[in-house]
């Protein structure tokens, strides 16, 4: 509960609290959820609309291929790689790839500007109108 003042109150005990989002985490432990936190929320870095875009690029790539994203340190510290999301489903077309592998991009000056931007470049990719998803390049010259 925040008092007028902006100082938190835990409402059982009527003490102050410092939320755990003002702490400032060291390099390894980070904010967020691991796998969909994007690599400046560890340590000192700020974050902006881009570090969105790599949350919903991490939430993509669990959704089309049935496992959780890699944690940004260990993708830093090369300790895990990020694949292409069709090497663990085949069905994902390669234009969906590189949207996600773009979305989820170490360095955010190489992610898509915005949540907007990124949904913009993905009502583009052409669509197989049999199964209403994304058409794999061997359909597109049909």
């Amino acid at each position: 509960m925040l008092d007028l003042k902006g100082k938190i109150w835990r409402s059982t005990s009527a003490s102050p609290v410092k939320p755990t989002w003002a702490r400032r985490p060291a390099l390894s432990e980070g904010v967020g959820t691991p796998g969909y936190s994007p690599p400046e929320q560890f340590g000192l870095g700020v974050t902006d609309p881009r570090s969105d875009v790599y949350s919903l690029g991490a939430t993509m790539y669990a959704l089309l291929t049935g496992r959780p994203p890699p944690v940004a340190v260990d993708l830093m510290t090369e300790e895990s790689k990020l694949g292409l999301p069709s090497s663990l489903n085949p069905e994902i077309p390669a234009a969906v790839d590189r949207v996600i592998l773009r979305m989820m991009a170490l360095q955010r000056e190489q992610r898509f500007q915005s949540i907007a931007e990124a949904r913009t470049v993905m009502l583009t990719l052409p669509l197989d109108r049999r199964k209403g998803r994304p058409a794999a390049a061997s359909q597109r010259g049909r």
